[in-house]
Order: structure tokens, then sequence, then C-alpha cells
């Protein structure tokens, strides 16, 4: 669960971006909003492609890239989204509360894989502790990795007992080690630990050929160079 930066520096869907400076606070009405796909398409740039909290492969990089938008919209006809629209998974309001209030708030929308949305988040309270586009945020300060289970659990030696909690609450609620995803994380990242354990290609290469899970990815890589008698 990497950090996200949704700054202006990374907003492509200028028009949208301008148009929530005033409206906000507009109820939030769905795809019927006509900067719904600019906010899912910005959404996914920023993200580079993956599910914001559990880094599951969204889509492809060819989707967000920048010369889709033109004039401050997303220009794209994408057939893909047309066809199979949950490929592009769900998008999230992180405080569900501010659906309502303030439902185009930029800041308050990440682009998730649907299960995680519609079947474990829902509309369940959160705590800002683990909302990725913080400037505070920092990973791997806040998350540490059992790469036996590859599980993400709390990062105890920098939080404190109470802060722990709401980290073990929070990676329930985004779904971060919702069982289908573990299974897919580790499917994807034990045979590219072990050909880099085998010096059958290096972690320079390895992380070249790396479209999801990236954060899982680089802790396995901090643990296996500090113990490198790990074996898969």
């Amino acid at each position: 669960m990497r950090k996200i930066d949704k700054s202006e520096a990374n907003i492509l869907s200028k028009k949208y971006y301008d148009w929530q400076k005033e409206n906000a606070s507009k109820t939030y009405d769905s795809s019927n909003n006509r900067f719904y796909k600019d906010v899912v398409l910005n959404l996914l740039f920023c993200q580079r492609g993956v599910c914001a909290y559990t880094e599951m492969h969204l889509c492809k990089e060819a989707t967000f890239d920048k010369t889709n938008w033109k004039d401050g919209n997303y220009k794209l006809i994408i057939n893909e989204l047309e066809r199979k629209p949950e490929y592009f998974g769900s998008l999230d309001h992180f405080d569900p509360n501010l659906k309502t209030t303030q439902g185009w708030l930029w800041s308050n929308f990440f682009m998730t894989h649907k299960d995680i949305n519609e079947r474990l988040k829902k509309r369940k309270e959160v705590d800002l502790i683990l909302k990725p586009d913080l400037v505070e945020y920092d990973v791997f300060k806040i998350l540490d990795y059992d790469i036996e289970r590859h599980l993400f659990i709390p990062n105890e030696a920098n939080l404190s007992e109470d802060e722990s909690k709401k980290v073990k609450t929070m990676i329930l609620t985004l779904g971060i080690n919702y069982e289908p995803v573990v299974d897919q994380r580790e499917k994807i990242l034990n045979p590219i630990l072990k050909r880099v354990n085998r010096n059958i290609e290096t972690w320079e290469e390895a992380e070249e050929d790396i479209f999801q899970f990236f954060t899982a990815f680089q802790f396995c890589r901090i643990q296996l160079q500090k113990d490198k008698s790990h074996q898969f």
C-alpha cells in the first residue's frame, strides 16, 4: 500500500478538478456525473493502474497514459470499460460519511478492486492512519510484512499500542489481507523471489516486471537482502 501522489502535479482531469473546488459538496451521483470518467482515469493514473489498498492490477498502463487527456478531459473511448467495467475496479469514497456531504471531493476518492469496495469496506468507519495520499504517510513506518504468509502487519517497533490496533482494524477494513488478495500476492511474488534467490535474475530485473503488489515486493526485497538464507 504505497504512497499515492494526488497533488496538483498529477491532475490531468483539470476541468473536473477545478469544478470540484466549488462543487465538492454536491451529493455523489455515481456515473451519471459528467466528470465520473475523468475522476476514475485520473485516479488510475495516480495509482499506476492498481487498487489503492491491495495493489491488485486494475488496468493496463496504456489506459491511463497522459496522451489520453486533451484540454483537461479524458478523451479516449474505452471499449474495455464498456465490456467489462469490473476490470477497472470500483470508485471508493475513503470516508463513506462524506458521500452525501462532500460527494465529489478529490481527496476522498480512490480506485479499488471491486470486491474490496463492495464486499468488504462498504460503509465501515475509517481511520486516517492508513490513508495513502496523506503527506505524512510512510508505509515502511506503519506496516511490516510477514514474508512466510504474505501478510501485512502493523510495524509495532514504530507504533504505540493504540496505533497498532488502528492499523490492524484498517488492514481488515481495506481488505489488504483479504484471502483472495493474499493468494494472488503469493502466486505472483513467490516465483519471482525464487528466481532472485537462485540468481536467475537480479532484483532490478525482477522489479521491471512487477505490475502489481509493489509494496509487498519491496518489503520482500528488504528482508531477503538482509537474510539471504531464506528459501522458497
